[in-house]
């Protein structure tokens, strides 16, 4: 019975995670931190991926929702 109970509460902490961290990004980056990767001055693609080298981004593409299951899963293990 616990099983799954923590199956059905991690699999909701999951989808929200990944809904919210997903929602959040795609409203927030062009208004926010856009600029700080492509633009005049883009302080962060020295030193981070970003969409201006395809190769590397395709790599950040694909990982991106594999990576947010992860995170809600340990997030949901420690709540």
């Amino acid at each position: 019975m616990r099983t799954k109970r923590f199956a059905a509460f991690t699999a909701k902490i999951m989808a929200a995670h990944a809904t919210t961290y997903f929602l959040a990004g795609a409203i927030f980056y062009p208004v926010l931190t856009e600029r700080y990767y492509v633009g005049s001055n883009p302080v962060l693609a020295v030193f981070m991926r970003t969409a201006a080298d395809r190769a590397l981004w395709h790599h950040v593409v694909r990982w991106f929702l594999p990576a947010q299951i992860l995170r809600g899963i340990l997030i949901a293990v420690v709540l």
